[in-house]
């Protein structure tokens, strides 16, 4: 886990903040072998929080990519029992006004960065 946080203020629900982290760490950790790397980084731009969650799995393939974050779609690769992970953690993002992105490579890699905006005082 990397971390670079600055003293900005976001307004989050934990619960479900924690529920998505999670949820992406625990995919990622299905999808490496055991000699593969997870990688949690978070870090503060001007306007918003920035979470990233990447491994070196196998990554998706790009008939499934577009499709990944709909309710109940699995994947050709999938270890998933319901198919509504992804779409849940994309819901919650846009929740807190955010973005969920997911990039991939299959066979090499898989990033998901999620981007929440900060609030500053004009906002409250």
């Amino acid at each position: 886990v990397l971390s670079n946080l600055d003293n900005k203020i976001y307004y989050l629900d934990i619960d479900r903040m924690k529920q998505v982290l999670i949820n992406l760490i625990d995919n990622s950790f299905k999808f490496v072998n055991k000699n593969g790397n997870v990688n949690v980084i978070f870090n503060e731009g001007e306007d918003d929080l920035k979470i990233v969650v990447e491994d070196n799995g196998c990554g998706i393939s790009k008939s499934d990519l577009p499709r990944v974050k709909e309710k109940f779609y699995k994947g050709a690769n999938s270890k998933s029992q319901n198919g509504i992970g992804l779409s849940i953690c994309e819901e919650i993002v846009n929740l807190h006004n955010g973005y969920l992105d997911i990039v991939s490579e299959e066979g090499k890699m898989t990033r998901i960065t999620i981007l929440i905006p900060n609030i500053r005082e004009t906002d409250v």
